[in-house]
């Protein structure tokens, strides 16, 4: 990640600040994909648990 920024600003002329705002849109898809998956995880493991106790 350290060369992030350079990317978008050598690739895409991009001013620095600009591209330094791409770290936002990188920690955000981070944050939703880290709670979707987590509750799709919650969701199948519940299932689990409900079957074992019914088996």
């Amino acid at each position: 990640m350290p060369t992030f920024v350079e990317d978008w600003t050598d690739q895409y002329g991009q001013k620095s600040d600009v591209a330094g705002m791409h770290y936002l849109a990188v920690a955000l898809g981070s944050t939703v994909g880290g709670q979707v998956g987590a509750r799709v995880l919650n969701t199948k493991n519940e299932g689990k648990e409900w079957r074992n106790r019914n088996s």
